[in-house]
């Protein structure tokens, strides 16, 4: 639970403390790699990991550059990935990995950058609900959207659950072809869909309108058992 809050966190959240420069969320996936952009170094700058509590005393280098000769820390060998805008690449992400990151420049504090681990989007189904559809996934997702016959779905008023599950009258109004889309962290969408019959959803709202009939129709017939013909007489005491 502590991971999918913290997954969620948007970007634009502000530090007090910071060093100079701008804190920044960065989103990977579990097992896939995270993008850490240099934006305030002139050249190649220094990489450090902070730990969860953005401790800087106990700052340990991720890697460093001296002259042409980068150095790794043996934990991040093999799953470092330079690119030619001073950006590196993390990848094998693990929830060990998540938590502040920082940039130096020329040897100074510049930027901080703290790394979302998260859940990557699987098993995406649309299933049938008491009050029409649910997407179900498993995951951390940045948004749910809807669409009835490719058309998106605006009305939010017919979505609860962090837009997860969508009110389809039973009455067969509005059947259509259904396809819940979800966003997950590196921005790459996942869905699936379901299609309604008019007439199947006619059938079900009236199975939904008989059942309780058919209850109230047994529970009569069964007081009325108990009740045997003659054994009630208005003059038996007379």
């Amino acid at each position: 639970m502590k991971l999918l809050l913290l997954c969620l966190v948007l970007g634009g959240w502000r530090v007090q403390g910071s060093p100079s420069g701008e804190d920044e969320n960065i989103y990977g996936l579990k097992g896939e790699l995270a993008d850490f952009p240099c934006n305030y170094c002139s050249a190649y700058g220094d990489l450090y990991f902070l730990g969860s509590e953005k401790n800087r005393d106990s700052k340990t280098f991720v890697l460093y550059w001296e002259g042409d000769i980068d150095h790794v820390d043996r934990k991040y060998m093999d799953r470092i990935g330079s690119h030619n805008n001073g950006n590196v690449s993390l990848s094998g992400l693990t929830e060990e990995d998540g938590g502040w990151y920082q940039w130096d420049c020329d040897g100074k504090p510049n930027q901080v950058l703290y790394l979302h681990v998260c859940e990557p989007i699987t098993n995406v189904t649309v299933l049938p609900s008491a009050d029409g559809l649910h997407c179900n996934f498993t995951g951390t997702s940045l948004s749910v959207t809807w669409r009835m016959n490719n058309q998106s779905v605006t009305d939010y008023s017919l979505m609860s659950g962090d837009n997860r599950t969508l009110l389809v009258p039973q009455d067969g109004r509005k059947c259509g072809d259904y396809t819940c889309h979800v966003l997950d962290v590196r921005n790459r969408m996942h869905s699936a869909g379901e299609s309604c019959n008019p007439r199947n959803r006619w059938v079900i709202f009236y199975i939904g309108l008989l059942i309780p009939l058919l209850f109230g129709l047994m529970f009569i017939l069964i007081s009325c058992g108990e009740c045997q013909p003659g054994t009630f007489s208005p003059t038996a005491n007379l």
